[in-house]
């Protein structure tokens, strides 16, 4: 697993698009093993609308094109997830999860989305990305397909995670701040990158 198809998601809302599917393939092809699914509750029109609130598994809101223009479509299992399409999403906004999907990242970056209910299953055989470059909580609940799947958590900004999930696997805070609240249940290990970027709600600590 590569953690650069993630950060190609931002560089093409701001780059030259074929240069960056250049510099993606050029870090090889793990890059190119998810596809990047942009949120988008608005269909053609550019961006993703100022309040997105849908549903993952049900809604047609995902869009290939990271502008959001183009058709929509019901989410593709084993994509990576990016919330959302364009900029204009400025709003705190929610997406609900009715059942299980499967997904191989997500990358937060446009207003303040909690992503709540059903269960978000980690595909990825190592490290599961999570990009957080905007203040988000994950409130459903994390499996994995691996009994090595913990995520890995970049970006500046604070990701909250409360659902009631209980898996194996290392959990990596590698950039800005999770906070961990209850039910939320770790990992049997917990490697942090540094101990100031992790609070844990006491309640937490009552894992089963």
């Amino acid at each position: 697993m590569n953690y650069n198809a993630l950060n190609c998601s931002i560089l093409m809302k701001k780059t030259f698009r074929p240069f960056v599917l250049l510099m993606c393939f050029a870090f090889g092809s793990a890059t190119v093993q998810a596809a990047l699914s942009y949120w988008d509750s608005n269909g053609p029109d550019p961006g993703a609308g100022n309040t997105p609130t849908g549903t993952w598994d049900t809604d047609l809101f995902w869009n290939v094109g990271s502008t959001g223009t183009g058709a929509t479509n019901v989410w593709t299992d084993g994509d990576t997830a990016v919330f959302s399409a364009g900029t204009d999403a400025t709003n705190a906004f929610t997406v609900t999860v009715n059942t299980t999907v499967n997904v191989s990242g997500i990358t937060l970056e446009e207003g303040t989305p909690t992503v709540t209910g059903g269960t978000i299953n980690m595909t990825n055989e190592f490290d599961f990305p999570i990009v957080a470059n905007t203040d988000a909580t994950i409130a459903s609940v994390l499996t994995g397909s691996f009994a090595t799947t913990g995520f890995k958590k970049t970006g500046a900004s604070k990701l909250t995670l409360s659902g009631n999930s209980s898996y194996s696997g290392t959990n990596t805070v590698a950039e800005g701040i999770v906070a961990i609240g209850s039910p939320f249940c770790p990992g049997p290990e917990q490697r942090v990158a540094d101990s100031r970027q992790q609070r844990r709600d006491a309640a937490a600590s009552r894992c089963a």
